[in-house]
């Protein structure tokens, strides 16, 4: 994170200085790769450039297993599948 804002503020330095930004993305732009491009006067991208927004990624742990060895179960109430995601229960 603190590597690509970085390089983001010297890219909108420059850009502040008038110089054109071009952006050009690879096989992927995501997360980081994608915040950098932000202040580009130009983004070329091919078509299979796989290109996220920020944060698209993520990882959920859960503990499920654990618990159960030792006997502790969970169960709820929720609005919506989403809304029931926990880590004390396996993802669907």
């Amino acid at each position: 994170v603190t590597a690509s804002e970085q390089i983001r503020e010297e890219l909108v330095a420059a850009k502040k200085a008038g110089k054109p930004i071009v952006v050009s993305m690879g096989g992927l732009a995501a997360s980081g790769g994608y915040w950098i491009s932000t202040p580009a006067n130009y983004i070329i991208a091919s078509p299979t450039t796989l290109t996220g927004s920020i944060g698209i990624f993520g990882v959920i742990n859960t503990v499920e297993n654990t618990l159960g060895s030792v006997g502790v179960h969970t169960d709820g109430v929720s609005t919506s599948p989403l809304a029931d995601i926990s880590m004390t229960k396996a993802l669907p």
